[in-house]
């Protein structure tokens, strides 16, 4: 005769991974249009065709829900970084890369550019979400690190990283209101702007 085994407290039903998945991309759509103090486990929860029990067994609160969706949001981006910057050395070739990359993230995905640019100020008005700092520090990391190891830099590495993370914030925030072409647009002025401020010209 077969046996179920019991679930022990908390524990989700079987079969939920698929769900987790669900749910990560229902949320990750969520936090996008509402910001996480407007979103509800509840909608997500309707866009993700499940139950709380999902939710609570994989992520445990609303919160764990944010953390898990930003550090999958970074992760991508980091890949995306990393595979765009190699092979190049020079500031300005990484850059151009790097900003190459942000019009793939946003083609492929428009969520991405929404909570890169919303998850510092998220993070920093819910202590719930203390946490998120170290995620979106990394990509802090990363783009100091590129400065630091480019000869052709005119500005100092802190400045130039202050600066970059600023164009790409601003660039998620202009991906909330545009279009992928108007997108790209703006993502070429900003070349421009890069290219004629942050390297030392021949003489």
């Amino acid at each position: 005769m077969t046996t179920v085994a019991k679930r022990g407290p908390g524990r989700a039903p079987a079969g939920t991974m698929d769900g987790r998945a669900a749910v990560l991309r229902a949320a990750r759509e969520v936090f996008a249009e509402r910001g996480y103090g407007s979103a509800t486990t509840r909608e997500v929860l309707a866009r993700a065709g499940t139950t709380s029990p999902t939710l609570h067994h994989h992520f445990g609160s609303k919160a764990g829900l944010y953390l898990a969706v930003l550090h999958d949001v970074v992760e991508e981006i980091l890949v995306e970084l990393t595979d765009a910057v190699s092979g190049h050395s020079s500031f300005l070739d990484r850059v151009d890369s790097m900003l190459d990359a942000s019009v793939r993230l946003n083609e492929q995905d428009s969520t991405t550019s929404r909570l890169v640019f919303s998850a510092p100020v998220e993070v920093r008005q819910n202590p719930e979400l203390a946490s998120g700092s170290d995620r979106v520090g990394r990509l802090v990391d990363f783009v100091e690190d590129m400065c630091r190891e480019s000869e052709d830099l005119a500005l100092e590495p802190a400045e130039a990283t202050r600066a970059i993370m600023t164009i790409l914030y601003g660039l998620g925030r202009s991906a909330i209101t545009l279009d992928q072409r108007q997108y790209e647009q703006v993502v070429a002025a900003m070349r421009a702007v890069i290219h004629g401020a942050f390297v030392r010209l021949p003489a």
